[in-house]
Protein backbone atom coordinates (compact mmCIF):
# COMPACT_ATOMS: atom_id res chain seq x y z
CA UNK A 1 0.00 0.00 0.00
CA UNK A 2 1.44 3.34 -1.11
CA UNK A 3 1.47 6.50 0.99
CA UNK A 4 -1.54 7.93 -0.85
CA UNK A 5 -3.72 4.96 0.09
CA UNK A 6 -2.51 5.08 3.72
CA UNK A 7 -3.62 8.71 3.99
CA UNK A 8 -7.07 7.83 2.57
CA UNK A 9 -7.58 5.04 5.14
CA UNK A 10 -6.38 7.30 7.97
CA UNK A 11 -8.79 10.08 7.02
CA UNK A 12 -11.64 7.56 6.69
CA UNK A 13 -10.86 6.16 10.16
CA UNK A 14 -10.83 9.63 11.71
CA UNK A 15 -14.16 10.47 10.08
CA UNK A 16 -15.70 7.22 11.34
CA UNK A 17 -14.55 7.91 14.90
CA UNK A 18 -15.92 11.46 14.70
CA UNK A 19 -19.31 10.16 13.55
CA UNK A 20 -19.42 7.70 16.48
CA UNK A 21 -18.55 10.47 18.96
CA UNK A 22 -21.20 12.76 17.50
CA UNK A 23 -23.84 10.01 17.67
CA UNK A 24 -22.90 9.32 21.33
CA UNK A 25 -23.19 13.01 22.23
CA UNK A 26 -26.52 13.24 20.45
CA UNK A 27 -27.85 10.23 22.35
CA UNK A 28 -26.76 11.71 25.70
CA UNK A 29 -28.34 15.05 24.79
CA UNK A 30 -31.59 13.28 23.91
CA UNK A 31 -31.64 11.38 27.23
CA UNK A 32 -31.02 14.57 29.18
CA UNK A 33 -33.83 16.29 27.27
CA UNK A 34 -36.23 13.43 28.10
CA UNK A 35 -35.25 13.54 31.76
CA UNK A 36 -35.80 17.31 31.95
CA UNK A 37 -39.12 16.98 30.18
CA UNK A 38 -40.31 14.51 32.83
CA UNK A 39 -39.11 16.76 35.66
CA UNK A 40 -36.49 14.23 36.63
CA UNK A 41 -33.19 15.35 38.10
CA UNK A 42 -30.17 13.25 37.23
CA UNK A 43 -27.93 12.96 40.30
CA UNK A 44 -24.84 10.73 40.37
CA UNK A 45 -25.17 7.84 42.82
CA UNK A 46 -22.12 9.02 44.73
CA UNK A 47 -23.75 12.41 45.37
CA UNK A 48 -26.98 10.74 46.54
CA UNK A 49 -25.09 8.60 49.02
CA UNK A 50 -23.22 11.62 50.31
CA UNK A 51 -26.47 13.54 50.81
CA UNK A 52 -28.05 10.63 52.70
CA UNK A 53 -25.00 10.26 54.90
CA UNK A 54 -25.11 13.96 55.70
CA UNK A 55 -28.80 13.79 56.58
CA UNK A 56 -28.28 10.71 58.80
CA UNK A 57 -25.43 12.39 60.60
CA UNK A 58 -27.43 15.55 61.20
CA UNK A 59 -30.42 13.55 62.41
CA UNK A 60 -28.31 11.55 64.83
CA UNK A 61 -26.66 14.58 66.42
CA UNK A 62 -28.99 17.57 66.40
CA UNK A 63 -27.64 20.96 67.35
CA UNK A 64 -28.49 21.43 71.03
CA UNK A 65 -27.54 24.28 73.37
CA UNK A 66 -25.29 23.19 76.21
CA UNK A 67 -23.92 24.48 79.52
CA UNK A 68 -27.00 26.36 80.69
CA UNK A 69 -26.43 28.15 84.01
CA UNK A 70 -28.54 26.53 86.77
CA UNK A 71 -27.92 29.56 88.98
CA UNK A 72 -29.79 31.93 86.72
CA UNK A 73 -33.07 32.93 88.33
CA UNK A 74 -34.58 33.92 85.00
CA UNK A 75 -35.86 30.85 83.15
CA UNK A 76 -34.85 30.25 79.57
CA UNK A 77 -36.99 28.40 77.10
CA UNK A 78 -35.79 24.80 77.12
CA UNK A 79 -34.51 23.87 73.65
CA UNK A 80 -32.71 20.71 74.73
CA UNK A 81 -35.73 18.42 74.63
CA UNK A 82 -38.09 17.57 71.79
CA UNK A 83 -41.85 17.67 72.30
CA UNK A 84 -43.14 14.35 70.99
CA UNK A 85 -46.53 14.25 72.69
CA UNK A 86 -48.36 14.92 69.43
CA UNK A 87 -46.82 11.77 67.97
CA UNK A 88 -48.33 9.46 70.56
CA UNK A 89 -52.08 9.87 70.58
CA UNK A 90 -52.57 6.67 72.61
CA UNK A 91 -50.61 8.03 75.57
CA UNK A 92 -52.15 11.44 75.15
CA UNK A 93 -55.70 10.07 75.25
CA UNK A 94 -54.82 8.18 78.44
CA UNK A 95 -53.81 11.39 80.19
CA UNK A 96 -50.04 11.16 79.59
CA UNK A 97 -49.18 14.45 77.91
CA UNK A 98 -46.40 16.91 77.14
CA UNK A 99 -43.86 14.16 76.48
CA UNK A 100 -40.31 15.40 75.94
CA UNK A 101 -37.24 13.29 75.26
CA UNK A 102 -33.55 14.03 74.75
CA UNK A 103 -31.07 11.42 73.54
CA UNK A 104 -27.50 12.05 74.63
CA UNK A 105 -25.04 11.06 71.93
CA UNK A 106 -21.96 13.00 72.95
CA UNK A 107 -20.39 12.03 76.29
CA UNK A 108 -17.47 14.42 75.96
CA UNK A 109 -19.12 17.59 77.21
CA UNK A 110 -21.30 18.81 80.06
CA UNK A 111 -24.98 19.17 79.19
CA UNK A 112 -27.78 20.81 81.15
CA UNK A 113 -31.38 19.83 80.47
CA UNK A 114 -34.26 21.88 81.91
CA UNK A 115 -37.76 20.82 82.89
CA UNK A 116 -39.39 23.96 84.28
CA UNK A 117 -37.57 24.61 87.58
CA UNK A 118 -35.88 21.17 87.53
CA UNK A 119 -32.46 20.98 85.92
CA UNK A 120 -30.27 17.99 85.21
CA UNK A 121 -26.54 18.43 84.64
CA UNK A 122 -24.86 15.54 82.82
CA UNK A 123 -21.12 15.52 83.40
CA UNK A 124 -18.76 14.06 80.76
CA UNK A 125 -16.84 10.82 80.96
CA UNK A 126 -13.38 11.03 82.50
CA UNK A 127 -10.62 8.46 82.65
CA UNK A 128 -10.19 6.76 86.01
CA UNK A 129 -6.59 6.92 87.19
CA UNK A 130 -4.70 3.70 86.55
CA UNK A 131 -7.42 2.11 84.40
CA UNK A 132 -8.85 2.31 80.89
CA UNK A 133 -12.34 2.83 82.32
CA UNK A 134 -14.31 6.05 81.87
CA UNK A 135 -17.02 7.30 84.20
CA UNK A 136 -19.26 10.33 84.54
CA UNK A 137 -22.20 11.29 86.73
CA UNK A 138 -25.23 13.56 86.86
CA UNK A 139 -26.86 15.99 89.26
CA UNK A 140 -30.51 17.00 89.68
CA UNK A 141 -31.39 20.51 90.87
CA UNK A 142 -34.55 22.22 92.05
CA UNK A 143 -33.81 25.77 91.02
CA UNK A 144 -30.34 26.23 92.58
CA UNK A 145 -30.75 23.51 95.24
CA UNK A 146 -29.01 20.18 94.68
CA UNK A 147 -31.60 17.38 95.05
CA UNK A 148 -29.60 14.37 93.93
CA UNK A 149 -26.06 13.50 92.83
CA UNK A 150 -25.51 10.08 91.27
CA UNK A 151 -22.66 7.70 91.90
CA UNK A 152 -20.09 7.30 89.15
CA UNK A 153 -21.65 5.73 86.07
CA UNK A 154 -20.65 5.04 82.49
CA UNK A 155 -23.22 7.06 80.61
CA UNK A 156 -26.64 8.72 80.71
CA UNK A 157 -28.08 7.62 77.36
CA UNK A 158 -31.30 9.64 77.45
CA UNK A 159 -33.65 11.62 79.66
CA UNK A 160 -37.38 12.19 79.14
CA UNK A 161 -40.39 13.62 80.92
CA UNK A 162 -44.17 13.59 80.73
CA UNK A 163 -47.09 15.14 82.58
CA UNK A 164 -49.70 13.04 84.33
CA UNK A 165 -52.52 14.49 86.42
CA UNK A 166 -51.01 17.44 88.31
CA UNK A 167 -47.35 16.37 88.25
CA UNK A 168 -44.43 15.62 85.99
CA UNK A 169 -42.31 12.46 85.84
CA UNK A 170 -38.69 12.78 84.73
CA UNK A 171 -36.68 9.64 83.95
CA UNK A 172 -32.95 9.47 83.28
CA UNK A 173 -31.54 6.24 81.83
CA UNK A 174 -27.97 5.16 82.62
CA UNK A 175 -26.20 2.57 80.48
CA UNK A 176 -23.22 0.50 81.64
CA UNK A 177 -21.81 -0.12 78.14
CA UNK A 178 -22.20 -3.92 78.23
CA UNK A 179 -23.54 -6.04 75.37
CA UNK A 180 -26.50 -7.48 77.30
CA UNK A 181 -26.36 -5.38 80.42
CA UNK A 182 -27.10 -3.08 82.09
CA UNK A 183 -29.54 -0.17 82.43
CA UNK A 184 -30.49 1.81 85.52
CA UNK A 185 -33.52 4.13 85.62
CA UNK A 186 -33.61 7.22 87.81
CA UNK A 187 -37.27 8.12 88.25
CA UNK A 188 -38.04 11.63 89.54
CA UNK A 189 -41.38 13.26 90.31
CA UNK A 190 -42.12 16.98 90.25
CA UNK A 191 -45.40 17.91 91.97
CA UNK A 192 -47.77 20.77 91.21
CA UNK A 193 -45.62 23.08 93.35
CA UNK A 194 -42.59 22.00 91.26
CA UNK A 195 -41.00 20.20 94.20
CA UNK A 196 -38.59 17.60 92.78
CA UNK A 197 -38.00 14.24 94.49
CA UNK A 198 -36.24 11.01 93.51
CA UNK A 199 -38.89 8.28 93.46
CA UNK A 200 -36.57 5.35 92.85
CA UNK A 201 -33.23 4.28 91.44
CA UNK A 202 -34.20 1.15 89.54
CA UNK A 203 -31.88 -1.46 88.00
CA UNK A 204 -33.58 -2.97 84.94
CA UNK A 205 -30.83 -5.21 83.58
CA UNK A 206 -31.13 -5.27 79.77
CA UNK A 207 -34.21 -3.05 79.61
CA UNK A 208 -34.18 0.66 78.85
CA UNK A 209 -37.56 2.29 79.40
CA UNK A 210 -39.16 4.95 77.19
CA UNK A 211 -42.41 6.94 77.19
CA UNK A 212 -44.06 3.92 75.56
CA UNK A 213 -43.25 1.88 78.69
CA UNK A 214 -46.02 3.72 80.56
CA UNK A 215 -49.72 2.99 80.38
CA UNK A 216 -52.91 3.88 82.20
CA UNK A 217 -55.37 1.21 83.37
CA UNK A 218 -58.46 1.75 85.54
CA UNK A 219 -57.35 5.33 86.11
CA UNK A 220 -53.92 4.35 87.47
CA UNK A 221 -50.47 4.91 85.95
CA UNK A 222 -48.23 1.87 85.40
CA UNK A 223 -44.68 1.28 84.23
CA UNK A 224 -44.25 -1.88 82.16
CA UNK A 225 -40.75 -3.35 82.40
CA UNK A 226 -39.38 -6.39 80.58
CA UNK A 227 -38.17 -8.92 83.15
CA UNK A 228 -35.26 -10.96 81.80
CA UNK A 229 -34.33 -12.82 84.98
CA UNK A 230 -34.25 -16.10 83.07
CA UNK A 231 -31.50 -14.96 80.71
CA UNK A 232 -29.02 -17.79 80.05
CA UNK A 233 -31.06 -20.18 82.22
CA UNK A 234 -30.15 -23.50 80.51
CA UNK A 235 -30.34 -21.66 77.15
CA UNK A 236 -28.49 -19.10 75.10
CA UNK A 237 -29.29 -15.43 75.57
CA UNK A 238 -31.14 -15.31 72.22
CA UNK A 239 -33.45 -18.16 73.28
CA UNK A 240 -34.06 -16.90 76.82
CA UNK A 241 -37.63 -16.15 77.83
CA UNK A 242 -38.53 -12.69 79.13
CA UNK A 243 -41.84 -11.15 80.13
CA UNK A 244 -43.35 -7.90 81.40
CA UNK A 245 -44.01 -6.90 85.00
CA UNK A 246 -46.00 -3.85 86.04
CA UNK A 247 -45.19 -1.14 88.59
CA UNK A 248 -47.87 1.27 89.75
CA UNK A 249 -46.86 4.90 90.18
CA UNK A 250 -48.66 7.26 92.52
CA UNK A 251 -46.88 10.60 92.58
CA UNK A 252 -43.61 9.94 94.45
CA UNK A 253 -44.38 6.26 95.18
CA UNK A 254 -43.79 3.20 92.98
CA UNK A 255 -44.65 -0.43 93.78
CA UNK A 256 -44.92 -3.74 91.91
CA UNK A 257 -48.58 -4.50 91.17
CA UNK A 258 -49.36 -7.23 88.62
CA UNK A 259 -52.89 -7.89 89.90
CA UNK A 260 -54.71 -5.65 87.38
CA UNK A 261 -52.98 -7.60 84.58
CA UNK A 262 -53.86 -11.08 85.85
CA UNK A 263 -55.93 -11.94 82.78
CA UNK A 264 -53.04 -10.98 80.52
CA UNK A 265 -50.72 -13.36 82.38
CA UNK A 266 -53.27 -16.19 82.16
CA UNK A 267 -53.78 -15.62 78.42
CA UNK A 268 -50.03 -15.81 77.80
CA UNK A 269 -49.67 -18.91 79.98
CA UNK A 270 -52.43 -20.72 78.05
CA UNK A 271 -50.80 -19.81 74.75
CA UNK A 272 -47.49 -21.31 75.84
CA UNK A 273 -49.24 -24.35 77.30
CA UNK A 274 -50.90 -24.96 73.94
CA UNK A 275 -47.54 -24.55 72.15
CA UNK A 276 -46.01 -27.19 74.44
CA UNK A 277 -48.76 -29.65 73.53
CA UNK A 278 -48.09 -29.25 69.81
CA UNK A 279 -44.31 -29.74 69.91
CA UNK A 280 -43.31 -33.08 68.40
CA UNK A 281 -40.60 -34.82 70.49
CA UNK A 282 -38.99 -36.06 67.28
CA UNK A 283 -38.37 -32.44 66.29
CA UNK A 284 -36.42 -31.71 69.47
CA UNK A 285 -32.67 -31.31 69.09
CA UNK A 286 -31.84 -29.46 72.28
CA UNK A 287 -33.35 -28.00 75.44
CA UNK A 288 -33.76 -24.66 73.67
CA UNK A 289 -36.42 -26.15 71.38
CA UNK A 290 -38.97 -26.44 74.20
CA UNK A 291 -37.67 -25.24 77.58
CA UNK A 292 -38.23 -21.46 77.04
CA UNK A 293 -41.87 -22.27 76.24
CA UNK A 294 -42.17 -24.19 79.53
CA UNK A 295 -40.66 -21.21 81.37
CA UNK A 296 -43.31 -19.04 79.70
CA UNK A 297 -46.13 -21.28 80.98
CA UNK A 298 -44.76 -21.46 84.52
CA UNK A 299 -43.85 -17.79 84.84
CA UNK A 300 -47.19 -16.44 83.67
CA UNK A 301 -49.30 -18.79 85.79
CA UNK A 302 -47.03 -17.92 88.72
CA UNK A 303 -47.62 -14.18 88.34
CA UNK A 304 -51.34 -14.82 87.86
CA UNK A 305 -51.31 -16.42 91.31
CA UNK A 306 -52.01 -20.00 90.20
CA UNK A 307 -49.12 -22.05 91.61
CA UNK A 308 -50.77 -25.41 90.87
CA UNK A 309 -51.14 -24.74 87.14
CA UNK A 310 -47.65 -23.25 87.02
CA UNK A 311 -46.01 -26.54 88.03
CA UNK A 312 -48.60 -28.90 86.58
CA UNK A 313 -46.97 -31.75 84.59
CA UNK A 314 -43.54 -30.22 85.13
CA UNK A 315 -41.69 -33.57 85.39
CA UNK A 316 -43.69 -35.02 82.49
CA UNK A 317 -42.26 -32.47 80.07
CA UNK A 318 -38.73 -33.59 80.90
CA UNK A 319 -39.74 -37.18 80.21
CA UNK A 320 -41.61 -36.29 77.02
CA UNK A 321 -38.67 -34.45 75.52
CA UNK A 322 -36.06 -36.87 76.93
CA UNK A 323 -34.18 -34.15 78.79
CA UNK A 324 -31.08 -35.21 80.73
CA UNK A 325 -31.50 -32.48 83.37
CA UNK A 326 -32.92 -33.40 86.78
CA UNK A 327 -36.41 -31.81 86.91
CA UNK A 328 -36.37 -31.52 90.72
CA UNK A 329 -33.14 -29.51 90.62
CA UNK A 330 -34.39 -27.32 87.77
CA UNK A 331 -37.68 -26.63 89.56
CA UNK A 332 -35.92 -25.53 92.74
CA UNK A 333 -33.68 -23.22 90.73
CA UNK A 334 -36.69 -21.72 88.99
CA UNK A 335 -38.52 -21.15 92.26
CA UNK A 336 -35.50 -19.34 93.66
CA UNK A 337 -35.33 -17.13 90.57
CA UNK A 338 -39.05 -16.33 90.64
CA UNK A 339 -38.98 -15.44 94.34
CA UNK A 340 -35.99 -13.12 93.99
CA UNK A 341 -36.59 -9.39 93.81
CA UNK A 342 -35.95 -8.08 90.31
Amino acid sequence: MNNKNKKVFLIAGIMAMSIIILLTLALEAYLIYRAMKNDEKLIPAQEINQDEATLDKNAAKPEIPNNLDVNKAEEKKDESTNDISNNNETLKSAGITNIKKKDLYDSSQTETISFDSAKFIIYPLENITGTEQEEGYFEAYQDINLIYSSDKLYKISNIFSFDYNTGTYIIATAYSGGAHCCFTQYIFYQDEKEKLTLVREMATNNTAISPDSFLVKNGNLYLSIMDDRFSYFYTSYASSYSYNQFYQLNKNNIALNNEPFKEDFIKEAKRCELDLSTINPSDIYSLEDWFPTLICKITNYWHAGDQDKAWDNFNDYFSKFKASENPSVVRQEMENILQAEY
